[in-house]
């Protein structure tokens, strides 16, 4: 999980793609953090990322960490509203309309997969 985390952090921002009503939509995201072994981002409770999660959590993050390679990450989000998680998480979410809207979700259930254009896939599961 530090892998993908270092590989996730080294480009800054990653996308989030979710469902909505069968329609794919894709989002930029920065709010990744790692904490216990989990993957953590953050977004608002009153946005539409949100209402999706919360009809089907499944979704995939996929980011650029070097030129020629992508990663891309699978799973289902789990919302958790632990006080002590919260209170490691900064508020890094533009637009999520502060501490008490913001919401904390990690990935489970789910692989990681690093895409290189001279090798095969490499895929890891959590």
């Amino acid at each position: 999980m530090k892998e993908m985390y270092d590989l996730l952090k080294k480009t800054g921002l990653c996308f989030l793609a979710t469902c909505e009503d069968g329609q794919p939509r894709v989002r930029p995201i920065d709010s990744v953090r790692l904490y216990e072994e989990r993957l953590y981002f953050q977004t608002g409770r009153l946005k539409a990322v949100s209402r999706q999660l919360h009809a089907n959590p499944r979704l995939e993050l996929c980011t650029l960490p070097d030129s020629g390679s992508w990663l891309r990450i699978e799973g289902s989000a789990v919302l958790d509203n632990d006080p002590a998680v919260r209170a490691l998480m900064p508020q890094t979410c533009p637009g999520c309309g502060g501490a008490d809207e913001a919401e904390l979700w990690y990935l489970r259930k789910g692989a990681v997969t690093l895409y290189t254009p001279d090798e095969p896939p490499e895929t890891h599961r959590f």
